[in-house]
């Protein structure tokens, strides 16, 4: 109830009385939020009930045509439900016909929408002549640290999603760059890039020659050798002189006798190859022959005299008379 009062110069008054019932500054009320909290489900339909009551439990000027917002007022639906397919903060917000507007914010955090993470090991992390295996793991965690939904049966795909496998260990016998998506049940997927670059199954080239320093016996032969490799490299001791027993720094090395000399070369990654070289500079000096001098006749003959013996003397009996 409202009284108007009314005066006049004279200060003589005169009053009204007045009532409004049509009136409504009064929000609208929200009775009721709900979704489904079970844990780990992918998406979930929040739902919110309201109604627009005066104080004295009155009808007020009811609800918007639009009357529901789960952005905060941003935008306005007729439908009282949301799917949500994240977690986080929602701000409902219901208004009346008037404008009049409440708002009411809810936490969802029971939803997956986090994808598997996925790592992965090789064998041989360093230059190989040997094929790669490639070792995989993934899990699949919510923000928190929780576990998610997990890992859908056939969890990854190498060929951007039109197949997918689960076997755990993968082979390479040459170098690439591929991509792995990973999911989980949800579908919830992730990319992971890996670039298989450390094969290396060329062998490494090689070269040889011979070369002579000076004459007669102050020759001096050299064998000089060269190797390189153009995908691994070479390693520092990448020659042997001895048919790959030891390895070593040395590309060249001093020769005293003819022979097949070879010289062998290794890349980082095992590989290896060699060239030969054939040593024939070398002479032979030949011996002397062994002279045997005769003796002198005279001397021949004398020492035949000294060696002959003296005739023996025969004595003849005397006749017996």
């Amino acid at each position: 109830m409202y009284t108007v009062l009314v005066r006049d110069a004279l200060e003589n008054t005169a009053s009204y009385d007045f009532s409004f019932s049509n009136v409504d500054m009064t929000v609208p009320t929200i009775t009721g939020l709900e979704y489904d909290d079970t844990r780990n489900i992918r998406t979930t339909i929040l739902s919110v009930s309201a109604n627009d009551l005066q104080p004295d439990g009155t009808e007020g000027c009811g609800l918007h045509e639009l009357p529901y917002s789960f952005d905060g007022g941003v935008n306005w639906s007729e439908a009282p439900e949301k799917l949500i397919d994240t977690n986080g903060t929602v701000t409902v917000a219901v208004r009346d016909k008037l404008e009049n507007v409440v708002m009411q914010e809810i936490s969802v955090a029971n939803i997956d929408c986090y994808a598997p993470s996925l790592s992965y090991e090789m064998k041989h992390d360093s230059w190989t002549n040997e094929d790669v295996k490639l070792f995989l793991r993934a899990e699949d965690k919510n923000a928190d640290g929780s576990s998610g939904s997990g890992l859908a049966d056939n969890w990854y795909s190498l060929d951007g999603g039109n197949s997918w496998n689960n076997k755990d260990v993968l082979v390479f016998e040459s170098n690439c760059e591929f991509s792995i998506l990973t999911r989980d049940k949800h579908d919830n997927r992730s990319r992971t890039d890996i670039s298989i670059r450390q094969i290396d199954k060329e062998e490494p080239w090689v070269s040889l020659h011979m070369e002579i320093i000076g004459e007669g016996k102050e020759m001096q032969v050299i064998l000089i050798a060269d190797g390189g490799d153009a995908y691994s490299g070479l390693p520092d001791e990448a020659y042997s002189w001895d048919k790959g027993c030891t390895y070593g720094k040395e590309k060249r090395k001093i020769v005293t006798e003819n022979g097949l000399y070879q010289v062998r070369v290794r890349d980082k990654a095992g590989n290896w190859d060699c060239d030969t070289v054939e040593v024939d500079v070398f002479k032979e000096e030949i011996p002397m022959p062994f002279i045997i001098k005769e003796k002198e006749p005279e001397e021949e003959s004398s020492t035949i005299d000294e060696l002959q013996e003296e005739p023996e003397t025969i004595e003849t009996p005397e006749p017996i008379v």
